[in-house]
């Protein structure tokens, strides 16, 4: 799926599982950042989010950080299709990344200043308007190393989006907040 996001066009995998209630019920949305130097794909086969998704009846996004050079894939050039949808290809030489908010960390998203708050709101709202998804009071953020670090700024800095964080082998550092939390939303 694609959103405008600060004047860019930003991806990311949608998995809805089948039999979700009819309008006007709503289902939890579970949002999956991937690690630096990975994909939405990798994390995707790491995690079994779409499969676990599914069976709880939530709706999973995984969406897709930015690489030095533009990618439709965070995926290298030579790998066909089938292996970056399996995650079997990792692009170290055009690294896709989230901008966490760490100075100096991690690649092309801080470097270009990409704004990963505000897609991380675009793509709520292009939830609440095409799909069923509770945006007002159940999505969640949970990644993995760049991923992880991008959720504890999302839980600091847009706490009114996201119920609970989950965030596995990333700190945070962000910014003008530093580590002591102090200017966090509560």
């Amino acid at each position: 799926i694609k959103v405008r996001s600060r004047g860019l066009q930003r991806r990311f995998l949608l998995a809805i599982p089948s039999g979700l209630p009819a309008a006007p019920e709503r289902v939890p949305v579970i949002m999956n950042w991937h690690g630096f130097t990975e994909s939405p794909h990798y994390v995707n086969k790491l995690t079994r989010m779409a499969e676990t998704a599914s069976r709880y009846g939530w709706i999973a996004v995984m969406p897709y950080g930015t690489g030095p050079e533009p990618t439709d894939t965070c995926c290298p050039v030579d790998c066909d299709v089938e292996s970056c949808q399996n995650g079997r290809c990792l692009d170290n030489s055009n690294p896709c990344s989230f901008n966490s908010g760490a100075a100096g960390c991690c690649g092309a998203a801080v470097e270009q200043n990409v704004d990963d708050v505000q897609f991380a709101r675009d793509i709520v709202q292009w939830l609440s308007e095409n799909t069923c998804g509770d945006t007002n009071e159940n999505v969640f953020s949970i990644g993995f190393s760049n991923g992880a670090m991008l959720s504890n700024r999302l839980g600091c800095e847009v706490a009114d989006l996201f119920k609970a964080i989950a965030p596995v082998e990333g700190n945070i550092q962000v910014g003008e907040f530093g580590d002591d939390l102090a200017g966090c939303r509560p």
